[in-house]
């Protein structure tokens, strides 16, 4: 029995020592790979030439949204889908006070509409949920120096400062999701700037600014197109609004945008309010949205309703061929954000389309369309 103790101890004792030599393995390799980062460091270029900002500080963040949909109308079967999962990367680098980096990066699984205004003549020839799509986007990337308040100038490409819900694009801070359809007709205005952006306060108050920036137009890619807006708030920021503007090449000639947009913002109420006109050769294609919402429970919860209207807009599925969209988009719905990082949606559209191209050859355009959504911040 004591030989049988004893071989237990001198085991126990071996497995220790090994123990003791792994650790000790481990701490001279974690000593090594600070020794070669200190190193780094140290030994970066001095003065202004380039190098890593690891010595700098860098800020990471982002959101992420998941959505289930369903469809169903008069002549659109019923169906239901988690039709989108997306997820925003933000990074920025601040080099000193005046110089910093801003990107974002956009990538998510998708289940797109097909045939999204339900065209017999398309294909396919009714509305439905396409196979599966997966992507990456850049969507923001520019250096941004700022001298102060009154001018800041940045260089690469971001979204655009038109109206409201343009230039908000983090999707979490829609209160309805995918938000008006000034964001989603694609023959409105561009939705990102390319070049260069200044921007800044006009005054002292900072109650006012201005946005300046280039834009490359899809049409016409030989030639850059302009954009500008200004803006203004009340001195206790509960009125503000804003008028925009972009001039490019479209389709062979020179066209130009104009958008309005006017926001209240109260302890209990928030109304957003935004137009926006492509004045071009033909049909000139406007949208103008209403959309008011309450606040309850200490901002815990959100109701809200719209009222959003396009008109001659284009059907993107039938290509080339015409077909001019009059569409109503109402409805309502809740939000409930248990945290300031997070929004639970649900929501309810009704789809209805007015006109002459509100049937073709006896297929109904019309249909009902309810979401739920998550969405998260970090």
């Amino acid at each position: 029995m004591n030989w049988i103790v004893l071989l237990g101890l001198l085991v126990s004792f071996s497995s220790f020592a090994q123990k003791d030599s792994e650790i000790d393995a481990l701490t001279k390799r974690i000593e090594q790979l600070e020794r070669q980062q200190d190193d780094l460091l140290v030994n970066q270029p001095s003065g202004n030439q380039v190098h890593s900002f690891l010595q700098n500080n860098l800020t990471i963040g982002g959101f992420f949204e998941s959505a289930v949909q369903t469809l169903d109308g008069p002549d659109t079967r019923f169906q239901m889908m988690n039709t989108s999962n997306i997820i925003g990367l933000n990074f920025a680098a601040e080099f000193n006070n005046n110089i910093r980096f801003v990107s974002q990066i956009l990538t998510g699984l998708v289940y797109p509409e097909k045939n999204p205004h339900n065209d017999p003549l398309a294909t396919p020839d009714d509305r439905r949920f396409g196979d599966l799509f997966f992507g990456a986007l850049l969507s923001q990337g520019y250096l941004e120096f700022s001298q102060s308040s009154d001018f800041r100038l940045q260089t690469g490409m971001g979204y655009v400062p038109f109206g409201f819900y343009p230039q908000q694009r983090e999707l979490v801070l829609f209160v309805r999701r995918g938000g008006p359809q000034l964001l989603r007709t694609n023959d409105l205005f561009q939705a990102l700037w390319s070049g260069v952006h200044l921007s800044g306060n006009i005054g002292k108050s900072s109650k006012s600014g201005y946005h300046l920036y280039t834009i490359n137009p899809l049409d016409d890619t030989n030639k850059l197109g302009m954009g500008g807006r200004v803006w203004t708030v009340t001195q206790n920021e509960v009125f503000g609004g804003g008028l925009s503007t972009q001039v490019l090449q479209y389709e062979g000639h020179t066209s130009e945008i104009l958008g309005a947009d006017v926001r209240m913002n109260t302890e209990k109420i928030i109304i957003t309010s935004e137009y926006a006109i492509h004045m071009a050769e033909g049909s000139d294609p406007w949208t103008a949205y209403f959309e008011p919402s309450f606040r309850l429970n200490s901002d815990e919860y959100l109701i809200y309703t719209f009222l959003d209207y396009a008109a001659n807009t284009r059907n993107e599925s039938t290509g080339s061929r015409l077909d001019p969209l009059n569409k109503w988009e109402y409805g309502g719905g809740l939000n409930w954000l248990p945290t300031s990082f997070t929004r639970l949606r649900a929501g309810v559209t009704i789809h209805e389309y007015v006109g002459s191209r509100a049937e073709i050859d006896g297929q109904d355009r019309d249909y009902l369309s309810f979401d739920f959504s998550v969405g998260v911040a970090f």
